[in-house]
């Protein structure tokens, strides 16, 4: 009898056991590690599953708004649903099983790195402190200061002219960039449900991208043929070559500190006219469906306005005017930006921006070693390279102060995210397990309709588990590398 007893509790300890990995599985328990790993809400999943829910999606726009929400509709406008097969589950297991396997280790590593990270910069600004020395007067060269540890203030400039022959751009300027952006349609996969009711969900919806998306490989033939530019533009970013530092020269890895404004537009009437017509010819030559006549031309500054503004830098300060030129169907410029479309209020998908900045001469402070007459990184005790230029006049206390508090700041911040990611992980690897124990029970519908109900019951404490352990995970790998990379970085220091 007692023997009975025991291999009763024992089968019903595995069936209990059985029972809560699959009650963890779920694509919705899935769903909010995709979710982690991008840096999004688990509750924007929950809402998705609207479909064409005009409040959800103004309720998730309001949580999640997009990088660039001035002009991009965030309501889903298209929704496409295709079957899984059986390869297709099977790969997508394999990929989350290993990921989490590789997402554990890898945070796991970093947190290694991290502490190692932290304490070469916290030792390195110690010495730099220590031994950084003002140079009082760096319009004249002084040979006492040769390979010196300095810090100096002065006015950066150049001599050179930059120039941008596709817009007729000539300037006087230590730095010359552009930056296009494109209004396209994105496609968003989404899997939904479990078992035989698995499926995948594409969801349509336009954005202002880095890039041009081709439509092509949509998975909804309807929107195969959605995306075009009206003028696809590259990318650039020049900078002068010599870019002189009071009686010195800066090198390019101080001239890239240097911090860009926007280059308020002036472009001649014939550059505009070019474009417009090169818009027109583009519609004209390809039939493609756009709006030909501008409606509502803006009156003012609406192309960029709430975050983006702040993103763009587009803000305009002083008595600087935007110059008023006459108006173009497909061409409109206002401050730093260029806009190719019909109406930059209403954007329509094709229409392209234009970002527009500059880095003009002005006063900058840098902390480097003096090389000839220019400058080169310092080397600390701990191998750590450091030099660094803050625009405006500074000193190297300040600038200092500043950089503890930021290495401090991200060491921290990497902390946190490594130590959530090492739970992801974990819940990404072992929900496969529990997925697939979903997928074989789903052919019994009794049992099946049971255990979702359990796995919507539990599958969030499920996730709260797995990053409660890896936090635990981390926090002792943390006291560890803090131990270890400690010794290791005052051995450095010892050996000189």
């Amino acid at each position: 009898m007692k023997q009975m007893t025991i291999k009763s509790k024992l089968f019903n300890g595995i069936c209990f056991a059985g029972i809560m990995l699959v009650a963890l599985s779920t694509t919705s328990c899935s769903k909010p590690t995709c979710d982690l790993l991008s840096e999004r809400p688990p509750i924007v999943h929950q809402m998705s599953m609207g479909k064409n829910n005009p409040v959800v999606e103004q309720v998730s726009d309001m949580i999640l708004p997009d990088k660039h929400p001035v002009y991009a509709s965030m309501a889903g406008e298209g929704d496409y649903e295709e079957s899984e097969g059986l390869l297709d589950i099977v790969v997508e297991y394999l990929i989350k099983l290993f990921g989490g396997v590789i997402i554990f280790f890898v945070a796991t590593f970093i947190l290694w790195r991290n502490e190692s990270r932290y304490l070469r910069k916290k030792h390195t600004l110690e010495e730099v402190d220590k031994n950084c020395i003002i140079m009082e007067n760096p319009n004249t060269r002084d040979p006492s200061m040769e390979g010196k540890l300095v810090c100096a203030t002065a006015t950066a400039s150049t001599e050179e002219i930059l120039t941008d022959p596709d817009f007729g751009i000539e300037i006087n300027a230590i730095s010359l960039q552009r930056k296009a952006k494109y209004y396209q349609w994105v496609e968003e996969k989404e899997t939904e449900g479990s078992g035989k009711n698995r499926r995948t969900v594409y969801r349509y919806k336009k954005k202002w991208v880095n890039e041009p998306i081709e439509s092509e490989s949509f998975h909804n033939p309807d929107y195969q043929d959605r995306n075009f530019v009206l003028v696809r533009i590259n990318n650039e970013e020049q900078w002068a070559r010599i870019v002189s530092f009071g009686a010195y020269i800066l090198n390019d890895e101080l001239k890239e500190f240097m911090v860009p404004d926007p280059l308020i537009l002036d472009l001649d009437d014939k550059i505009l006219a070019k474009w417009n017509d090169a818009v027109v010819n583009t519609l004209e030559e390809n039939e493609l469906p756009y709006p030909r006549k501008a409606k509502n031309i803006y009156k003012g500054s609406p192309l960029v306005t709430g975050n983006e503004a702040q993103e763009q830098n587009s803000t305009v300060s002083g008595n600087e005017v935007t110059p008023i030129h006459k108006k173009y169907d497909f061409v409109h410029q206002d401050k730093n930006i260029l806009y190719f479309g019909n109406n930059p209020k209403r954007p329509t998908v094709g229409d392209v921006r234009l970002y527009f900045k500059k880095v003009m001469e002005g006063t900058v402070t840098v902390v480097s070693q003096v090389a000839g007459i220019t400058f080169i990184p310092y080397e600390s005790r701990v191998q750590e390279d450091y030099q660094t230029l803050v625009m405006g006049e500074s000193n190297d206390d300040l600038i200092i102060a500043d950089e503890t508090t930021e290495n401090k700041k991200n060491h921290w911040m990497t902390r946190i995210k490594a130590s959530l990611a090492t739970g992801v992980g974990l819940f990404m690897s072992f929900n496969v397990l529990f997925q697939i124990l979903s997928f074989l029970f789903s052919f019994v519908p009794f049992i099946s309709q049971y255990l979702q109900y359990l796995v919507d019951l539990t599958g969030f404490v499920f996730l709260i588990a797995c990053l409660f352990v890896g936090i635990v995970w981390s926090v002792i790998n943390i006291f560890l590398a803090w131990i270890i990379n400690l010794v290791i970085v005052n051995i450095d220091d010892w050996m000189g």
